[in-house]
């Protein structure tokens, strides 16, 4: 029980203090990423290399509102992502979307794997996507590609 407090308090007060570097934009927004969780590898919580698979924070920031499922308007979401780098894969944790810019203002929803309608297992990264960006910033950075 000790244990998973302490999961609980790093994952949130890592996520609090993010230092978020710009990654890419396009007409629905501007895409971040959090390269301090990857770069401690010492925070085996939110950032941690076990053979390729890389875990790190991503903020998305989008231009015009958006609508979650049940009806919340939302201006930015915080995702929680586990990177490949040999598969060339990626899987969604968790997403928590917030109502104003650069996941500020109040918490609209927070929903994690085990429950997330969002979550369907491993996907291939998309040429073109911005997940393509993503793990291109986060394998190259690490030299696992």
């Amino acid at each position: 029980m000790k244990k998973l407090m302490l999961v609980l308090l790093l994952l949130i007060s890592t996520n609090v203090f993010a230092e978020w570097t710009k990654v890419g934009s396009n007409e629905d927004g501007d895409y971040y990423m959090d390269f301090q969780s990857i770069e401690n590898e010492g925070n085996k919580v939110l950032a941690f290399i076990f053979g390729y698979k890389v875990n790190v924070w991503a903020l998305n920031d989008y231009k015009i509102i958006q609508t979650s499922i049940n009806g919340m308007k939302y201006f930015s979401d915080k995702v929680h992502y586990e990177y490949d780098c040999e598969e060339k894969t990626y899987q969604t944790y968790s997403t928590k979307s917030y109502s104003g810019h650069m996941g500020l203002g109040s918490l609209i929803s927070s929903v994690s794997a085990d429950v997330s309608i969002y979550n369907s297992g491993t996907e291939e990264i998309v040429p073109g996507s911005i997940n393509e960006i993503r793990f291109k910033w986060v394998c190259d950075r690490k030299g696992q590609r």
